[in-house]
């Protein structure tokens, strides 16, 4: 827990610090499809709604850098099936996304762009509380949270892919996220998880709050 707090730190003070110094900025949301699977496991699918802000920052020959934060909200379950029984789990999910992926534009126009992306993401499991009906004798009925009771670990390296469109503000974006990482803490066999999204942003002026007091200091000194 004390290594993941540190990570999570680490990684969210940085972001913050490139987010506010980023070029452009956009307001993103959508809907967010994970699933969680395994060898030993029924799938697990949860529908999810994201919000967060997204940061890209331009390099050269059309290449840029994109990071930022988002925070799904989702819910799903699935059945597992016996001989002579049916256990129903329910889940209730809450994630934190941290991107950091290379972006390469392709403009049609001024006004009119498409793009791809790809590289790594960390997804953090912030709560994920899971309802059992069971009637079979093995598996009992219960409620209980996942990462607290050391099930499932909260940290899910992923490595991303995608791609969409740009008309003067307005974003269309979808992309594919794919586990790296076993998420399973027990030794009942891996546990995996991958999410595919389709979301809608709005991008606006950058913050730039560093860069500005940066200048202005600049200025001052150079009088």
């Amino acid at each position: 827990m004390k290594k993941l707090l540190i990570i999570s730190l680490l990684l969210l003070i940085s972001t913050t610090f490139f987010v506010l110094n980023a070029q452009k900025l956009s307001i993103e949301t959508g809907y967010s499809n994970p699933v969680r699977y395994g060898s030993n496991f029924s799938s697990t699918y949860l529908n999810g709604n994201q919000l967060g802000l997204i940061a890209n920052q331009d390099l050269k020959y059309n290449f840029g850098l994109l990071t930022g934060f988002t925070y799904t909200i989702a819910y799903g379950g699935n059945n597992q099936l016996y001989p002579s029984a049916t256990v129903n789990y329910y889940h209730m999910a809450l994630f934190a996304d941290v991107p950091l992926q290379i972006i390469y534009s392709l403009p049609v126009s001024d006004s009119f762009k498409f793009f791809t992306f790809a590289g790594p993401k960390l997804n953090i499991g912030l709560l994920q509380k899971q309802i059992i009906n069971s009637n079979y004798a093995g598996v009992p009925s219960a409620d209980r949270y996942l990462y607290s009771s050391n099930i499932l670990k909260n940290l899910n390296y992923q490595l991303g892919i995608g791609g969409g469109m740009q008309w003067n503000q307005f974003i269309l974006k979808g992309g594919y996220d794919y586990g790296l990482n076993n998420l399973n803490k027990l030794n009942t066999g891996n546990l995996y998880q991958n999410s595919w999204y389709l979301t809608f942003a709005y991008e606006f002026a950058s913050l730039g709050l560093f860069t500005k007091s940066v200048k202005s200091e600049t200025k001052v000194i150079s009088k």
